[in-house]
């Protein structure tokens, strides 16, 4: 049986073939002729961020590179690397004389991604930057800011061989016939608003490193600005990075740019198709593009240079990453415009006290509207508070929706649309107190108070019970049941207000990609935040207006819009929990405003309801700085954000209290601040119910501290919970441990 074995081994391994083909050897008794890859001669190390997000894991693995891929591995190029027996991938950032890692342990590059996109080194520091800002590693910044590879988009057109002839070409073919244009709507710009030659000197000499624009009301004003803006920076030769709410703000701004005759620009939407985002980031990676528009993933763009940072209404809540180190927008493009000495601009309705505060630099420039531009084109805005109503007579003066509103709403829909504002979508009933209707909470936790079927109201939270409650605001001891949200307001409406029809917006799905909108008939929309419907002209108009109902550029018709817009129970802004409840508000309220027709067209906005005194005066006057203003001088006394830095901290009780040792918050040199105890907390929280926090279930004793410490200790305090989360998972101690800086609303987890 031996002989046989040896003889047929032997008949495989000379197996006769016909002629003309080689023989074929069997793989058992070929020989290996792979030899093993010399390392190059210079800079032999490279230095790879992997893409891995462990907080431990956040720095460089050195990597050989072999002769062969030695003028392929640049500073910025994509690899693939063996990393913990698996094939990951990986950014050179920076090629080495040696590593401090044993010559016989390091590996080499398996791969070098040579038609993937380079990182430019300008990016690269604003990667560092915008990591060392957040404290996040290299790979969390690097899985947000750079879209899922799509190696077909790579050779659709070779992005690497264009370089300073395309750029060249896109400035000189920017604008077509647009010079006229561009001149004519600069004197519209500067008719309308206070600051905008000192803007445009900034776009040419770089004087102002900052600015903050408070927008004029108008149907898509605003999108008339931002387009512009960007314009007029292309022009003058400056990358632009615009970064919007959402995606209707984004068809909006792309349906001004064509106006213009503009299409070199390239858009980043999270909810574009993959190969879409990664053509984006090519085009931009390269060069062949230098202006970038989109949502939330826009402030990643590869543009480099002293670029026009723009964010639109940056303290909306969509404009904050979901991942660590939970990054947003407002700073991000702050951090990059100080790191390419560009410009940034804010945009918005309504001042948040961020924007206030560093209004207050002697480097920030303010637009803010002119009062005769102003006269011009806003409603008639006015706050009908129920004590106003009464001494006007009105009967109903204290009724959720008083007869004066209706009278409002029953004269606006003979002529159009007309658009009512609550606070939340659906149908609620809520304990309010009958006296000034704050929202009744709890005694005992804060938790909102509900009536079932006992006559004694419970809390939701703790379920004690509320015998002898009493409003925290007025003293008052009397409670009623107010109905809100969109439902039970329109089922209101409808017993009020006849023969009229009435719609019920609501939110976009995530991704939707048409915007709401309304024909231009009467009809009455009821619609909470953020499911604002713009007026389009009805089936069958002459076209003189486009289908945002903005006046378009080859006619003189009167601009659509609502003929009027009410804004209901504002009071309950103040049992909202979050820090910024009331600038967000307000930013609601104003955004809505702004869809009304001018008041010679008599178009009115009205505030129905009792109202933070501040917030009124601020929607009246269209001024958000009063209330900004004001929310800044209380903030400051009550050491809040933005005059301190804050830092909430969560997780399992042991882990957060350990983290709070370790960065000396508690009893070391960071637990004062301005002899005032700097932590806050810690108090439970609920454990996490998503897919995403499965494995996490059954964990209870989960809290949440906040840390606070001066502005000048920001820096020191984000490195110390660097390194102390890190030092957490690296040591493998149980329990959850996370972190974020700045958040928007300190009660997110």
């Amino acid at each position: 049986m031996a002989t046989s074995s040896s003889a047929d081994a032997r008949v495989v391994a000379e197996q006769p073939a016909l002629h003309g083909l080689a023989i074929h050897k069997h793989p058992r008794t070929a020989k290996k002729t792979a030899t093993q890859p010399r390392p190059a001669e210079h800079l032999p190390v490279a230095r790879v961020v992997v893409d891995v997000q462990a907080p431990h894991l956040g720095r460089f693995f050195d990597y050989l590179v072999s002769e062969k891929n030695d003028m392929l591995a640049l500073p910025g190029t994509w690899v693939r690397v063996r990393f913990g027996g698996r094939l990951m991938n990986g950014v050179i950032w920076k090629r080495v004389d040696k590593s401090d890692t044993p010559s016989g342990r390091l590996r080499f590059l398996d791969r070098v991604l040579a038609d993937a996109p380079r990182l430019s080194r300008e990016y690269c520091r604003d990667v560092e930057a915008i990591a060392r800002f957040f404290g996040g590693t290299l790979a969390n910044i690097l899985r947000l800011a750079v879209p899922p590879r799509v190696a077909g988009v790579e050779t659709e057109r070779p992005w690497a061989d264009l370089g300073a002839i395309a750029r060249e070409q896109r400035r000189q073919k920017l604008v077509p016939s647009a010079a006229t244009e561009l001149e004519t709507e600069t004197r519209r710009e500067l008719d309308g608003y206070s600051g905008v030659r000192e803007l445009l000197d900034a776009l040419d000499m770089s004087t102002v490193r900052e600015a903050v624009w408070d927008v004029l009301p108008g149907p898509n004003r605003w999108a008339a600005d931002v387009a512009w803006l960007i314009v007029a920076a292309q022009r003058r030769g400056r990358g632009v990075i615009s970064v919007l709410p959402g995606r209707a703000a984004l068809l909006a701004v792309r349906r001004e740019l064509t106006r213009w005759g503009f299409s070199q620009y390239a858009i980043f939407d999270s909810a574009d198709k993959p190969e879409v985002r990664y053509r984006s980031f090519c085009a931009c990676s390269a060069g062949i593009v230098t202006c970038a528009i989109g949502t939330r993933a826009a402030m990643y763009a590869p543009v480099s240079g002293p670029s026009l940072f723009l964010a639109v209404d940056d303290n909306v809540y969509q404009n904050s990453d979901g991942f660590a180190p939970y990054a947003n927008v407002h700073d991000v493009l702050r951090v990059r415009a100080k790191e390419q000495d560009g410009l940034f601009v804010s945009m918005a309705f309504a001042r948040s006290t961020v924007l206030q505060k560093e209004s207050a630099a002697p480097d920030v420039l303010e637009i803010h509207p002119l009062d005769a531009a102003l006269a011009r084109v806003r409603p008639r805005l006015c706050w009908l508070s129920p004590e106003a109503a009464q001494a006007a007579g009105d009967a109903t003066a204290f009724a959720r929706i008083p007869h004066a509103v209706v009278t409002v709403l029953t004269k606006a829909v003979e002529t159009g649309p007309a658009l009512v504002v609550v606070p939340m979508e659906g149908f609620a009933e809520v304990l309010a107190c009958a006296s000034c209707h704050r929202q009744a909470r709890c005694g005992r936790c804060d938790g909102p108070l509900r009536r079932e079927e006992a006559a004694v109201p419970v809390c939701a939270w703790c379920g004690a019970v509320a015998e002898s409650w009493k409003c925290s605001g007025c003293g008052g001891r009397q409670l009623l049941t107010a109905r809100l949200g969109t439902q039970a307001t329109a089922r209101d409406l409808a017993n009020l207000v006849r023969d009229v029809p009435i719609i019920v917006a609501t939110k976009p799905a995530p991704g939707a990609i048409n915007p709401p909108m309304i024909a231009d008939a009467p009809v009455i929309v009821v619609a909470p935040p953020g499911a604002l419907p713009s007026v389009v002209p009805p089936a069958g108009s002459d076209g003189r207006t486009d289908q945002t109902g903005h006046e378009n550029r080859h006619g003189n018709t009167n601009r659509l819009g609502y003929r009027c817009c009410v804004v209901l129970d504002p009071w309950a802004v103040s049992s909202a929990g979050n820090l910024d409840a009331r600038e967000d508000a307000l930013e609601s309220w104003m955004s809505a405003a702004a869809l009304v027709v001018p008041a010679e067209q008599g178009g009115q906005a009205i505030l129905a309801g009792d109202c933070d005194p501040d917030m009124a005066r601020s929607f009246v006057a269209w001024d958000a700085r009063i209330l900004a203003r004001a929310d800044c001088n209380e903030r400051r006394e009550l050491r809040l954000p933005p005059f301190v830095a804050t830092a909430s901290i969560w997780g399992s009780r042991q882990a957060v209290e350990g983290c709070l040792d370790a960065i000396g918050a508690r009893g070391g040199d960071l637990s004062l601040v301005d002899g005032v105890p700097a932590v806050m907390g810690p108090v439970p929280i609920p454990e996490p119910e998503t897919e995403r926090n499965r494995s996490l279930v059954g964990v209870t004793d989960r809290v949440r501290a906040i840390v606070r410490v001066s502005e000048t200790e920001r820096g020191t305090l984000v490195k110390r919970l660097s390194n102390a989360v890190a030092e957490h998972y690296r040591k493998g101690n149980p329990g959850e441990l996370r972190f974020w800086v700045d958040p928007k609303d300190l009660h997110h987890r």
